[in-house]
């Protein structure tokens, strides 16, 4: 038999061992100089006033706020009131005068950059459906002309591009393209039961070997206690490792959209759709790290979320279709079993409100009408502030931030509450990076960033010239590209880069390369509209691989 190299492709870009040493050598440069870029950090804040009657409050000035960080007397720096809805009378009136034949005027800037951020490694198949209904019809029915939408899924962005749209069309098909990732049912085996049996508490355990004989068929008569015992203790880990698993991957993909919403024109506003997460960690305790790192991320981007439960109604657990039939359980152990249940399921509830009231958004639980909660989204925004200022450089941990309206103690102000300190180094470190660093960065992130499209085929082939086996073609879009217009001719710089994994993740190689080009003014529209095509030959040893692809504006 042959030997045979297999490979898969994918747009993702990771950082490369060739430009290892000058990112440290500027991590070094941007340590030593982050506090001086830290002046120009701006914190961005979007308020929505309602009165007692939970009435929109308009019309405030910059002079009637008050905002304070740590308790410190903020200046604000800028100062807007945004008001979003139908095109006024004029506008109407202006686009329908509109000469035939003449070009209509450009659109104007999105009134809202939104964001349907869909938890699908924590959403269980059937409530996947009830949302991309919901989604759909919020589409038809509430999305605006100056609204622009992005999708992203926590499970892949497989046939959906990071990138906002406005394009109804476009969104419909990217919510087919959305694809369940969670299991079939639901376990009796939850966090909060894990945690105990790895507490070893004898009632927990004793309910656990009942779970496990329920689900998975154990019959406790033919084995000892002690080894019983060790079985739910092992399940216990294992159900805990995987909670922990889900919760770093969701959190890490929310911050990761959150800081590509950040660059967002308008009101930013990110729908977030879960059945939840839980916040235990491997030894059953609580650990928010990550859960307040992504409020902190969503803070500093100025990201509004809304969380919407995707589970709806539910019915009580003893008689759940979702889960399996309990009819070999000891009856004496029920209404424990069902004091675990509801303990997860509030348990998994509380990253979801703690995202929505920290960034100034809110959290809907217990209703199957999806498009009824995202309505209520929306009305909740059609008039907001946004709100600048630049924090002082000293101070560590949680700067909380409070914001009031003078002499208005009955308005209620609904904001971003605070956010890490780090974020701010972070953010000035990023800034001290070259170009190349912040392309390695960006293209690293969990939701790649597709401003130019890169697509890409492998194909198994030797000959006598080289050593290598496979030769790898790279499609690069033009349209997107900037050309630098010369007296003769049009030239372009383009940066290419790709990395190689084995089959148990492993790097095995990579490449850097900067393509240089140029063309005839009269065939520059041809090769926007065709593209580019680079090939690079790679030798390989027989086996599997992943190839990751991308390119750049040099």
């Amino acid at each position: 038999m042959k030997d045979v190299v297999c490979l898969f492709l994918s747009s993702l870009l990771v950082f490369s061992n060739s430009i290892r040493g000058a990112v440290q050598d500027q991590k070094k440069k941007a340590e030593k100089d982050w506090v001086v870029e830290l002046k120009t950090v701006l914190v961005e804040l979007r308020a929505v006033i309602t009165d007692r009657q939970g009435h929109l409050v308009q019309g405030l000035k910059k002079e009637d706020f008050e905002l304070r960080e740590k308790g410190r007397l903020q200046d604000i720096s800028s100062f807007a009131e945004e008001l979003v809805g139908p095109l006024s009378i004029s506008q109407r009136v202006n686009l329908a005068n509109v000469t035939p034949g003449e070009p209509p005027p450009p659109a104007a800037a999105p009134a809202r950059s939104l964001m349907l951020f869909v938890d699908t490694v924590n959403m269980a198949g059937p409530n996947l459906l009830r949302v991309k209904q919901g989604l759909k019809k919020f589409v038809d029915e509430q999305i605006k002309d100056q609204d622009a939408v992005m999708i992203v899924t926590s499970a892949g962005m497989e046939g959906i591009p990071a990138r906002f749209t406005r394009e109804r069309n476009l969104m419909r098909h990217y919510i087919d393209r959305i694809a369940t990732w969670g299991s079939g049912f639901n376990s009796y085996f939850t966090p909060a039961l894990a945690a105990d049996v790895r507490r070893e508490s004898p009632d927990a355990i004793k309910l656990a070997i009942q779970v496990l004989g329920n689900e998975e068929g154990l019959d406790p008569s033919l084995l000892s206690p002690a080894m019983l015992k060790q079985m739910a203790v092992g399940k216990a880990g294992d159900v805990l490792a995987q909670a922990t698993f889900k919760r770093n991957s969701i959190l890490g993909t929310f911050r990761a959209a959150a800081e590509l919403m950040s660059k967002a024109p308008g009101q930013r506003v990110m729908f977030f759709f879960s059945d939840g997460f839980s916040l235990l960690d491997t030894r059953g305790n609580i650990d928010s790290l990550d859960l307040q790192q992504a409020i902190s991320r969503a803070v500093r981007s100025a990201v509004v979320v809304y969380s919407i439960n995707s589970k709806g109604l539910e019915a009580p657990v003893e008689i759940d279709a979702s889960r399996r039939s309990m009819r070999a359980f000891d009856p004496s152990l029920l209404g424990r079993l069902s004091i675990y249940a509801s303990t997860s399921e509030k348990e998994a509830q509380d990253g979801m409100n703690a995202i929505a009231r920290d960034t100034g958004g809110d959290a809907f639980f217990r209703t199957n009408d999806v498009n009824w909660a995202l309505k209520k989204s929306f009305e909740g925004n059609n008039s907001c502030y946004a709100l600048a200022y630049y924090p002082s450089t000293d101070g560590q941990g949680f700067r909380d931030i409070v914001l009031r309206v003078k002499g208005h103690p009955d308005y209620s102000v609904r904001t971003q509450r605070g956010y890490l300190a780090a974020d701010l180094v972070k953010t000035a470190k990023a800034a001290a990076k070259s170009p190349q660093q912040r392309l390695f960065d960006a293209i690293a992130r969990p939701i790649p960033e597709t401003a130019i499209n890169v697509s890409t085929s492998a194909h198994y082939l030797e000959v006598e010239i080289d050593k290598a086996q496979v030769s790898i073609k790279v499609l690069i879009d033009g349209s997107h590209l900037t050309y630098h217009e010369m007296s003769d001719r049009a030239t372009l710089a383009l940066e290419v880069a790709g990395t190689i994994y084995n089959r148990a993740g492993k790097l095995v190689t990579s490449f850097v390369e900067k393509i240089k080009g140029s063309m005839p003014h009269d065939q520059l529209s041809e090769v926007r509209g065709t593209g580019f095509c680079y090939t690079k030959r790679m030798e390989l040893k027989p086996g599997s691989y992943q190839v990751r692809v991308g390119g750049a504006r040099a």
